[in-house]
């Protein structure tokens, strides 16, 4: 009976080691790959960030502080890859006669990385359904999301780029309204917008902000520029706030592509809520559109006016 008490003490001691050590393992190699993405670290220095994060967590569980032994690291730059062997040995509580008095656990893991230019736009909800703690929670979730993806890159050299697109009514362009967004001015003209290099005027009449609805027509979801057809502020725009009590255009406007934490975290802490989100629009709630540079995505933003996002909220049911 002691025999098998002290077997089954060993069983749940090695059981907690290696549970333990693949827990570091992991953390190790994640963290690694995560900031060769980034490009906070270079592929020679794998090594040490994968060191530091073994000793940084090596009394994780039952393990001791300098029990964790490196034994491989594999940096795969053709398959984009990072795998770490390690092990631990471990003094057994009862050492059974006839065995050693330790053992030897092991754990691999393998993670992905890449190189690439990453863009990423965070479409975030600031209708009046947002008011009180969810537009404060709003607030903490983009800011705690600019924090991961920027915060260990090298602000010299991003390689990581974020914007933000708050929509509501419709979408506040910005400095790229002048250029991207065509203001309607009667109902017939609630169809394709002109390029904005048309003889046709950019704006058909005063512009009463820098609010676009959505794209209309042959480019309504594609890639095509505004130099084939600009964004729609819809005709019906205004009435429908003025009927509904909200603002036609939110305050904040959105932020095209950049690696500037101070410039996206001012203006998610002012962001405020207001306006309604027309049944037929294209947003659902608040996400994350994320692609390799020069990649497809359906909310491609930059500081360039004819990457304007393509298709906004979407008025068609006024």
């Amino acid at each position: 009976m002691a025999l098998v008490a002290g077997f089954s003490v060993n069983v749940t001691q090695l059981y907690n080691a290696k549970s333990s050590l693949q827990g570091v393992v992991d953390a190790a190699v994640t963290s690694t790959a995560r900031d060769l993405t980034t490009g906070a670290i270079k592929e020679a220095d794998a090594n040490k960030s994968v060191q530091a994060f073994l000793d940084a967590n090596a009394a994780a569980g039952i393990l001791q502080a300098g029990q964790v032994v490196l034994d491989r690291l594999i940096v795969d730059k053709i398959a984009k890859t990072v795998q770490v062997d390690a092990h631990v040995d471990v003094a057994l509580f009862f050492p059974i006669f006839g065995t050693d008095d330790a053992r030897r656990v092991t754990a691999s893991t393998t993670s992905l990385y890449s190189d690439k230019t990453i863009e990423v736009a965070m479409m975030l909800d600031v209708t009046g359904s947002m008011a009180g703690q969810k537009i404060k929670d709003l607030r903490t979730a983009a800011a705690n999301a600019v924090d991961s993806f920027l915060g260990t890159q090298d602000p010299n050299k991003p390689r990581v780029r974020l914007s933000i697109v708050p929509y509501a009514n419709s979408v506040n362009t910005g400095q790229l309204a002048a250029s991207s967004v065509y203001v309607e001015a009667n109902a017939s003209q609630r169809k394709q917008a002109p390029g904005n290099a048309s003889a046709q005027p950019a704006s058909a009449s005063p512009r009463p902000d820098n609010c676009a609805t959505e794209r209309k027509g042959t480019d309504q979801y594609s890639e095509a520029g505004p130099g084939s057809s600009m964004v729609n502020r819809d005709y019906l725009l205004s009435s429908f706030a003025a009927n509904t009590n909200t603002a036609a255009c939110p305050a904040a406007a959105l932020v095209p592509l950049t690696a500037d934490v101070a410039t996206l975290k001012n203006v998610i802490k002012n962001l405020g809520a207001s306006g309604v989100l027309p049944a037929t629009s294209a947003f659902n709630g608040p996400g994350i559109c994320c692609r390799k540079a020069g990649a497809a995505c359906s909310m491609p933003l930059s500081g360039q006016p004819n990457s304007i996002p393509r298709k906004l909220a979407s008025t068609r049911s006024l």
